[in-house]
């Protein structure tokens, strides 16, 4: 008999851009614009890939590694404040079922000229099988390929 188990874990990813709220939200609710960092950026071939951003609306993507296992990231969005914030739940799985649930905050916070984003993350990670720091690592580089196509450094 397969042990089943889950962790419980929240993390905050705070990153500051020149670029004011509107252009870094623009990067998240625009469908070209969130193709190019989040699913372009990546090493990984993309095998499928759906965005609907609206209240209600869905994302959903199909990725894989080098010869690794197809990974599925299945997002629903719960709330969108324009230039202000997203809050949405996803689920990530392989064919061999779900590793994971979460509900995910990202607020735009103005900061001089620029945007502090916030990004806030609770997730339920099942059977050990992804953990709390290798998400955060994941969207580290994630916010990493965000900076790219924004074409500026971090603070």
């Amino acid at each position: 008999m397969t042990q089943h188990s889950i962790e419980h874990a929240s993390f905050t990813i705070e990153r500051t851009y020149s670029a004011p709220p509107p252009r870094v939200f623009a990067a998240w609710a625009d469908p070209a614009a969130k193709r190019r960092w989040f699913v372009e950026d990546l090493t990984w071939k993309t095998l499928d890939y759906e965005f609907d951003f609206r209240v209600g609306g869905r994302e959903h993507g199909r990725f894989q590694g080098e010869d690794g296992p197809v990974f599925i990231n299945d997002t629903v969005y719960l709330d969108i404040v324009p230039d202000r914030r997203i809050a949405f739940a996803y689920s990530m799985s392989t064919d061999d079922g779900p590793f994971s649930a979460s509900l995910v905050t990202v607020d735009f916070q103005p900061k001089g000229q620029g945007t502090k984003l916030v990004f806030t993350e609770q997730g339920a990670f099942f059977d050990g099988f992804d953990q709390p720091t290798m998400r955060q690592t994941g969207w580290g580089w994630l916010f990493d390929a965000l900076d790219r196509a924004l074409g500026e450094t971090r603070d």
